[in-house]
């Protein structure tokens, strides 16, 4: 379930960067999509969580909970800083290169996210 819950995050990532992509209002359907891209990451989270706390051993469950949530906030900050550096050399002054740039941005958050469901289906096998 992991991968494929990747992969919708990934693929309404995507649809919403070709959405914004030309500076149009993207209107109800943003949030149509916004709710399967909620939808698709919330999947992958839980299960991801589970797998990953599933072998450790109780007495040190809070600990091991605690690192990996850290890892993913850490993970979050990262991401953040990457993308928002690369939307940032991209966007111009006008309205129309900062939706470019949104577009570009969306979909290398997009490529990341499908790399990171392939990386998971691989290691699943």
């Amino acid at each position: 379930m992991v991968p494929l819950a990747l992969v919708l995050g990934a693929a309404t990532m995507t649809a919403l960067a070709a959405m914004l992509r030309d500076g149009a209002e993207p209107g109800p359907v943003a949030l149509v999509v916004f709710g399967l891209m909620g939808m698709g990451f919330g999947l992958a989270f839980t299960p991801l969580m589970t797998r990953t706390l599933a072998s450790v051993p109780r007495a040190v469950a809070a600990d091991a909970s605690g690192i990996l949530v850290t890892h993913v906030q850490l993970g979050i900050v990262v991401g953040i800083a990457s993308f928002g550096t690369v939307f940032l050399s991209l966007a111009g002054a006008s309205t129309l290169s900062a939706a470019r740039a949104l577009g570009v941005t969306g979909t290398a958050e997009g490529v990341t996210v499908l790399l990171a469901a392939a990386f998971s289906a691989r290691a699943a096998r």
